[in-house]
C-alpha cells in the first residue's frame, strides 16, 4: 500500500514529488549496498572461522612435526655414535690382531708371508 502511494506520488510532476522520489531511491541504493555488504560481511566471517580451525590444525601439525624432528635427529645421533663406536672397536681389533701376529710371527717372516713351513720345522 505505501508503495502504490509512492508511486502515485512519483508519476505526478510535483516538484516535492521529485525531491521525495529521488530521496526514495538513494534510500533504496543506500539499502541495497548495506544488504549487499551485511552478506559479504557474513561470508568473510565465515571463512576467517574457517580460516582460524586451519590455523589450529597447522599449528598443532607443527609442534607434532617438531618434535618427531627432535625425535628422529636424537636417533641419529645415537645411531652415529654406536657406529663410531663400532668402527673403533673393529679397527681396534684388526690393529691388536697385526701387532699379536707380528709377535706370534717367526723370525724371517712377515705377517702377510704364509711361512707354514716355518712354523711346522719349530
Amino acid at each position: 500500500m505505501m508503495l502504490e502511494g509512492l508511486q502515485g506520488q512519483m508519476e505526478s510532476n510535483d516538484p516535492a514529488t521529485t525531491v521525495d522520489s529521488h530521496l526514495l531511491k538513494l534510500y533504496s541504493t543506500l539499502w541495497e549496498t548495506y544488504s549487499a555488504k551485511k552478506a559479504h560481511m557474513k561470508r568473510v566471517e565465515s571463512e576467517n572461522e574457517a580460516l582460524r580451525a586451519t590455523n589450529i590444525h597447522l599449528c598443532q601439525e607443527r609442534v607434532c612435526l617438531q618434535r618427531r624432528l627432535a625425535s628422529q635427529e636424537a636417533m641419529l645421533i645415537y645411531f652415529g655414535e654406536a657406529f663410531e663406536k663400532i668402527r673403533r672397536g673393529i679397527f681396534s681389533v684388526f690393529q691388536d690382531w697385526e701387532t699379536g701376529s707380528s709377535e706370534l710371527s717367526p723370525v724371517g717372516c712377515s705377517a702377510q708371508d704364509n711361512c707354514e713351513e716355518t712354523q711346522l720345522a719349530q
